[in-house]
């Protein structure tokens, strides 16, 4: 298990120390900070573009408890899903947490389906649900990201699963 106290991460069993990779810690967290805050922004007026522009071409992207692939042709695949099926999409970020190079943001995404989301066709039905972000920047871009979110709100709103 992590010690309390020390940042990282449990995986398989073991805890693995999270450095982050600037001598100036400060400097650098809020430098990361800033990039993620301006990935969000873009997001929210739906420029794509200069959202896309924030990752590194070797972007590494986990999603749920898997990964998802690499690379900034990838996240511009995966937002391009997204803006189809939620033109209006808007993310209201709650809570930022910086270590390092590190940042995590809570957030809830609010938006209507207007259009399909994969084999789910469009419902004109809003939904809201909420996520964790948690971006590693390196010299001004997101290299690497882990995002969990509660499709099933989504999925529910959409008609697609019924409790």
């Amino acid at each position: 298990m992590c010690r309390p106290g020390r940042p990282g991460i449990q995986h398989n069993g073991l805890a693995r120390r999270l450095e982050p990779t600037p001598t100036n810690r400060k400097e650098q967290k809020m430098d990361a900070r800033s990039v993620v805050d301006g990935y969000y922004e873009f997001l929210n007026k739906g420029d794509l573009d200069g959202a896309i522009s924030l990752f590194d071409e070797s972007y590494q992207g986990h999603w749920g408890l898997g990964s998802g692939g690499g690379g900034a042709d990838t996240v511009r695949a995966h937002l391009r899903q997204w803006y189809t099926a939620v033109p209006d999409m808007r993310f209201d970020v709650l809570q930022t947490i910086t270590d390092g190079n590190w940042v995590s943001s809570f957030l809830v995404v609010r938006g209507t389906q207007t259009g399909p989301f994969g084999e789910i066709p469009a419902s004109g039905n809003e939904f809201q649900m909420g996520g964790v972000d948690n971006f590693r920047v390196e010299n001004g871009k997101i290299v690497e990201g882990r995002t969990i979110c509660d499709l099933g709100s989504l999925f529910m709103a959409a008609g697609a699963v019924k409790f």
